[in-house]
């Protein structure tokens, strides 16, 4: 075999093996609508004081987004109920922008049924002020002990967008590259 029919193979082999991973990463993710591209479609509000709205001229990586503005108190802002597999660690992460001085805080809601219908206990919560379109991430993470199901709730924030919304198996949040030098 030359040098040249080496490399071709070479590449294809890369080339697949590239293309297996992205399809698995994107496949891990159990969030419905992450991106807010069908819509507010899996996600319910909860309380009265606070308003959800899809947000068209903001989002991140791209528009659109969810808006949540809370006009007093916290909200109940629930995605759809995912049933995970106890036994595997997860990763949770979002893209949050503050639009007012308030904290934004999302948090896991574990249940020991695979309904979401069990008493709940907290499994974890991100925090955030940022003006700026920020990710904030849980990696590589266990759930409480018995755990059959998840739904991502957010706790509070005054007015807030968010957007791509991920959690699942660990591995489920890509590592973003930040540079790639080809020499």
């Amino acid at each position: 075999m030359n040098h040249s029919a080496i490399l071709h193979a070479s590449f294809l082999t890369l080339t697949g093996l590239v293309s297996i991973h992205v399809a698995d990463t994107a496949a891990a993710n159990l969030v419905a609508n992450p991106d807010f591209d069908a819509d507010l479609t899996g996600w319910t509000n909860g309380v009265p004081n606070a308003y959800l709205s899809l947000d068209n001229t903001t989002g991140d990586p791209v528009a659109p987004s969810a808006h949540l503005v809370v006009s007093s108190g916290t909200t109940d802002v629930l995605s759809d109920c995912m049933v995970v597999d106890p036994s595997q660690n997860v990763d949770f992460s979002i893209n949050i922008k503050s639009n007012s001085s308030g904290l934004i805080q999302f948090g896991l809601r574990a249940y020991s049924d695979a309904a979401c219908s069990s008493l709940p206990v907290e499994a974890g919560n991100l925090t955030g002020s940022e003006t700026i379109w920020t990710r904030k991430e849980m990696l590589n993470f266990a759930l409480p002990a018995g755990t059959q199901s998840v739904r991502i709730d957010m706790l509070g924030g005054a007015d807030m967008n968010f957007d791509h919304v991920q959690f699942g198996p660990a591995g489920t949040t890509p590592v973003r590259l930040q540079s790639f030098d080809v020499r």
